[in-house]
């Protein structure tokens, strides 16, 4: 199945290719059809076109400033007052396609300019639906090959997970054991351990599920940040809070959790102690806001981008975030004061 699919991500990726290389010699071939198209229809008529090929060559030049203004700068960037700017563009050039036709006509032409303003706005329209076909298509076309490429990680994380749960029972076990030996003389410890199965246990069980209750996800949250509060008491403080969490609320698992483990690696590696991580959910009107601040400095920073430590957490986020929750959330990362700040926002 694996192969299959990636055979068909190849046979797109090579089709999207040709016509990303061929798309100018298209679009010169389309335009030299539009230029002698005229001449072709009145082929075998008495006296041929009567018009010459230089008010051709005129109207084709409008024709070609507006598509391509529609193609490239519109239809690719967002433009403020957008549908004002396409008319305002379009009359313009109108009226200065008519001025320059009318050197092609007698003065009896010029009189029905009007008329000919509305044909050179049809026109434009006719080219402008052509191009915007051309751009829907070859967006459609990327849109398909990154969901499969997105489809072709998801079945590779799919199987590492399948890998991974060869052996929790053990792990579990191994746990249990420990546990029960610790329990009788140190009972903090032991604590620790229940919350270090229990956060594993969450990680290989409810982490493979799509959707999670919210609260699940938090305590899980909680179980880390408690577990790494006791590996960094005397350094780290961190300052929780939570407000509107109701038991209807669902999220998908593990996007949360890259972000606190971020925050104690970059402030761990910082001087001194009492250093404060604050981590806060918030819950309104159906939108989730979770934020993340932790201190960091330069050479903290460079000294975990030299080790093995780097992670893959958060780059496994940013494209989760586009497959699951498309156009539904927004993030938002930032430096300012040797502080680094996450603030995620979901519309659940």
């Amino acid at each position: 199945m694996a192969e299959q699919s990636n055979n068909v991500y190849m046979r797109q990726q090579n089709s999207f290719n040709k016509l990303v290389r061929y798309e100018p010699y298209l679009h010169v071939l389309f335009w030299v059809m539009v230029l002698i198209s005229p001449y072709i229809k009145y082929l075998g008529k008495e006296g041929g076109y009567p018009n010459s090929i230089f008010h051709e060559l005129n109207a084709l030049f409008f024709y070609i400033a507006y598509s391509y203004f529609i193609y490239f700068l519109i239809l690719r960037n967002r433009i403020k007052w957008q549908m004002v700017t396409i008319v305002v563009v379009a009359l313009s050039l109108a009226y200065l396609h008519e001025f320059f036709d009318s050197f092609f006509h007698d003065e009896t032409f010029q009189n029905y300019s009007w008329k000919q303003l509305a044909s050179h706005l049809i026109s434009y329209a006719t080219f402008s639906i052509v191009f915007y076909a051309l751009h829907i298509s070859k967006d459609a076309y990327r849109k398909q090959r990154e969901l499969l490429v997105l489809h072709q990680e998801n079945q590779a994380a799919n199987m590492s997970a399948l890998k991974a749960q060869v052996t929790p029972h053990f792990l579990f076990n191994t746990l249990n054991t420990i546990y029960k030996k610790v329990l009788s003389t140190d009972k903090e410890s032991a604590e620790l351990l229940l919350m270090l199965s229990d956060n594993v246990r969450y990680f290989l069980k409810e982490g493979q599920k799509d959707k999670v209750g919210i609260k699940e996800e938090i305590n899980h949250i909680k179980n880390y940040i408690q577990l790494q509060s006791q590996r960094w008491k005397n350094k780290l403080d961190v300052h929780f809070s939570q407000e509107g969490i109701y038991e209807q609320i669902e999220v998908a698992p593990l996007f949360f959790i890259p972000f606190v483990e971020n925050a104690f690696k970059y402030a761990s590696q910082l001087r001194g102690g009492g250093h404060i991580i604050e981590v806060r959910f918030l819950v309104k009107n159906r939108t989730l806001t979770f934020t993340c601040t932790n201190p960091y400095s330069n050479k903290a920073q460079s000294m975990i981008e030299k080790g093995d430590d780097s992670g893959i957490g958060i780059p496994n986020v940013h494209k989760r975030l586009q497959l699951i929750y498309p156009n539904k959330h927004e993030l938002e990362v930032s430096t300012k004061d040797q502080k680094f700040t996450v603030n995620l926002t979901l519309n659940l």
